[in-house]
C-alpha cells in the first residue's frame, strides 16, 4: 500500500551560538560570569587571575605558587584537604600561563558550594608550608629539566628566545629556568601572593546547569570576605627581536624539529579573522599547501602546521613540523617556496570558502563539552576580550573574502622576518640549512 502521507520538509540548522554568561561583580571587585548550561550535571569552575608574569619577580614564581594552592590551606594540611576536595566529587588543580595563575575544579553541580569553599581557601588562604613548598619547587625543576630534554618543547622555548625580545616574558617559559626556580623560597612565593593574588584581578567562571542554583549567593558567602589590592600593573608587549636562526644541537638525531616563528597579531586586530583564514590554507588542515607538498607529495613529514598563537597584546605566527634528518634542507626549501608563494599570490575564493566552512560549520564541534567552553571563557578572559566575541567573530569570518585574506597574509606574513630553530644533528643539517634558509645558524648545545 502507498502510503500518502507528505513527506516531511527539512529545515536549515540554526546558526550555532557561543553560550553569553551571566555577569555580576562581588563589592570586593570579584567578577563572576555564569555560564548556564542545561543538562550539564557537572559544574566546570574557573578562576582567573589577571597576574601577568612580567609582575611576579623572579621567573618561576606564579606557577610555583599556583601549584601549591593544591597543597593544603589555613585550615587543612595537603592530605586532608585533598580528601576534602575527593570528598565532595571534585577533580582539582592549578596551574599558571603567560597571562597569570589559574585554578581549575570540575564537581557535580549538587556540590557545587562545598567546592567553592575549597576552592576559595585555597586560592585566598594556601598554607604555602615549607615541606609542601620544598616537593613542589622539587617537581617544577624536574618537569624544567624534562621539558628541556624533550627536543618538540626544547624547538618552542628556544624558538620564543629569538622571537621575542629578552625583556619580554614571553621569550621565556612559565615555569621559569633551573637556575631561577632553585633560587627561589618560600617567603618569595608568599610576598608574590600578597601583592598579585587580590580579588580585583580575579574572575570567577561557572559552567554547569545552575537551575535553582543562586550561584551569585554561594560566591558571595565563599569570596565575600576576600580583600586586598594592588598598584595599577603594566601592559605586556611582545616586543619582537631580531630575526636569527638557531640549531639546538642533538649528535645522532635521525629527525629534525623545525620550528619557524616571527611576531604576529592578537585578537583584537581587525585582520584576526582574515589572517585565519588565509593561514588555515597555508598550514591549517591535512590538505592545506604546506601538508599537501610536505606530507602527501614528498613524505618528508606526518605532519605541519601553520597557525596563530595569541596573546592579550601580540603573538607568534608559528609553522612547525619534524623531518628526517636527511631532507632537512629540501623541507626547509619547499616550506619557503610555499610561503613565499602564497604572500605573492594570494588565495583563491574556493580555499577562502573552504577555510571559512571549516571556522563557521565544524568549529562549533569543539565547544560540546564544558570544559571546552570553560577553557575558551578563560581566553577571552586573559586576552581582554568580551563575553561575545567568538559570535561577533563568526560573523567577521562570514565577511572575509580572499582578498582580504591575501592582503593579511601580505600585511602580517614578513618573510624576512620568520625566525628559525631546528632540533637536531648540528653536524648533519648545518651545510643543508645555509643552502635553503637565509642567515648563519648559531650552534647551541643540547
Amino acid at each position: 500500500m502507498t502510503s500518502t502521507l507528505p513527506r516531511p520538509g527539512v529545515t536549515a540548522p540554526a546558526a550555532w551560538l557561543f553560550p553569553v554568561p551571566q555577569q555580576h561583580q562581588l563589592a570586593n571587585g570579584l567578577r563572576v560570569m555564569t555560564y548556564d548550561l542545561p543538562g550539564r550535571e557537572l559544574a566546570t569552575v574557573r578562576l582567573v587571575l589577571d597576574a601577568p608574569l612580567a609582575a611576579e619577580g623572579r621567573d618561576g614564581t606564579a606557577s610555583l605558587a599556583a601549584k601549591l594552592w593544591t597543597a593544603g590551606t589555613d585550615e587543612d594540611d595537603a592530605e586532608t584537604f585533598a580528601r576534602k576536595v575527593e570528598s565532595v566529587g571534585a577533580t582539582y588543580h592549578a596551574s599558571a600561563l603567560h597571562a597569570g595563575p589559574i585554578a581549575s575544579m570540575t564537581v557535580p553541580t549538587r556540590q557545587l558550594a562545598s567546592a567553592l569553599h575549597l576552592l576559595a581557601a585555597s586560592v585566598i588562604r594556601p598554607a604555602y608550608a615549607d615541606d609542601e613548598f620544598a616537593r613542589a619547587r622539587h617537581e617544577q625543576l624536574d618537569r624544567i629539566a624534562a621539558n628541556r630534554a624533550r627536543s618538540e618543547n626544547r624547538g618552542n622555548m628556544e624558538l620564543c628566545g629569538l622571537v621575542f625580545t629578552p625583556e619580554s616574558r614571553l621569550s621565556r617559559p612559565v615555569d621559569g629556568s633551573i637556575d631561577d626556580v632553585a633560587a627561589l623560597d618560600v617567603d618569595a612565593v608568599r610576598a608574590y601572593h600578597s601583592e598579585q593574588i587580590v580579588p580585583s584581578a580575579a574572575t570567577l567562571l561557572l559552567i554547569g546547569d545552575f537551575s535553582g542554583t543562586d550561584v551569585v549567593a554561594i560566591v558571595k558567602e565563599e569570596f565575600g570576605d576576600w580583600s586586598g589590592s594592588r598598584p595599577e600593573q603594566p601592559e605586556s608587549e611582545a616586543g619582537a627581536a631580531t630575526t636569527r636562526v638557531a640549531v639546538v644541537d642533538r649528535p645522532g638525531s635521525v629527525q629534525t624539529i623545525v620550528r619557524i616563528g616571527a611576531p604576529s597579531i592578537d585578537r583584537h586586530h581587525s585582520d584576526w579573522a582574515a589572517l585565519q583564514i588565509a593561514l588555515y590554507v597555508v598550514g591549517g588542515h591535512m590538505n592545506s599547501r604546506l601538508s599537501t607538498v610536505l606530507r602527501e607529495e614528498k613524505g618528508y613529514t606526518y605532519g605541519i602546521s601553520c597557525r596563530l598563537d595569541p596573546q592579550r597584546h601580540g603573538g607568534l605566527l608559528l609553522v612547525d613540523c619534524s623531518v628526517a634528518t636527511d631532507v632537512t634542507g629540501p623541507a626547509l626549501a619547499d616550506i619557503a617556496e610555499i610561503l613565499r608563494a602564497a604572500v605573492s599570490g594570494g588565495i583563491t575564493p574556493a580555499e577562502r570558502d573552504l577555510a571559512a566552512d571549516n571556522f563557521l560549520l565544524a568549529g562549533p564541534i569543539a565547544y560540546q563539552t564544558s570544559d571546552a567552553i570553560a577553557n575558551r571563557a578563560v581566553r577571552l578572559v586573559t586576552d581582554g576580550l568580551t563575553p561575545d566575541f567568538i559570535n561577533n567573530w563568526q560573523e567577521s569570518i562570514r565577511q572575509v573574502t580572499a582578498a582580504d585574506a591575501s592582503r593579511a597574509l601580505r600585511d602580517h606574513l614578513d618573510l624576512a622576518r620568520l625566525s628559525l630553530v631546528l632540533v637536531g644533528d648540528a653536524a648533519a643539517i648545518e651545510a643543508a640549512v645555509c643552502e635553503s634558509w637565509p642567515g648563519e645558524p648559531t650552534i647551541i648545545p643540547a
